[in-house]
């Protein structure tokens, strides 16, 4: 977990209606789980973050929480304000915005970790979340300067699987300059935790990384 603090590490937390569905293991709610993550997520962190994480949570509004502390986490998922809508482009932009205009030489690399649990809606919105990527990217000075995981939380959600994929796997044929973007099933999930699948994701972006530049070597040789 110590790996995640090289990075300028934020969440964004799907707080629309449907993260009361009780479909996680041991029959929480797609909140109560998310919840149970990130907080030993912040607790493992904290030695090595002491400014604490800022954390995002976002439906038809948004809402921006810096800094702060495992315990202010736990208060913000026991404390949870629900509603219609799933609005993700705007606080998307928000974050990186930020990131963006505080970046100096020798800043960290940015890591945005979303967890939400289908697509974005209304249904303009997944076009909105696609180009926000895009016009990121064109803000970028390298690859590794940005990276945003979308974890998928609760059950199977096929349009939201596909619209993710879309995201993994398509960014640059829309139009982006780098892909920056991973996503982790809930299958994954579930299996490894919020703390090991963000390790995963930077640890197999890394590898690609490197991979590509092997390859532009000896394309140039």
């Amino acid at each position: 977990v110590q790996l995640l603090s090289s990075f300028d590490l934020e969440l964004i937390v799907d707080s629309s209606n449907s993260m009361r569905r009780r479909d996680c293991p041991g029959f929480l709610s797609r909140w109560e789980w998310c919840g149970m993550q990130t907080r030993a997520l912040s607790r493992d962190l904290a030695p090595f973050v002491p400014k604490g994480l800022t954390l995002t949570s976002f439906a038809s509004e948004y809402q921006v929480y810096p800094n702060s502390s495992p315990s202010r986490i736990n208060d913000l998922f026991e404390n949870p304000a629900f509603m219609w809508g799933t609005k993700l482009a705007e606080p998307l932009q928000d974050r990186l915005g930020s990131f963006f205009a505080r970046r100096r030489p020798g800043s960290k690399p940015m890591l945005i970790a979303v967890i939400t649990d289908g697509v974005p809606a209304p249904r303009y919105e997944p076009m909105l979340v696609v180009q926000t990527l895009i016009n990121a990217t064109k803000r970028m000075h390298d690859v590794n300067e940005v990276t945003v995981v979308f974890l998928q939380i609760g059950g199977s959600n096929e349009k939201g699987r596909r619209f993710l994929g879309e995201l993994d796997y398509n960014l640059v044929k829309y139009g982006a300059r780098f892909d920056i973007v991973r996503t982790v099933s809930f299958e994954h999930l579930q299996k490894v935790g919020l703390s090991q699948a963000l390790v995963q994701s930077v640890q197999d972006f890394a590898l690609q990384s490197k991979k590509r530049a092997g390859s532009s070597d000896r394309l140039g040789e």
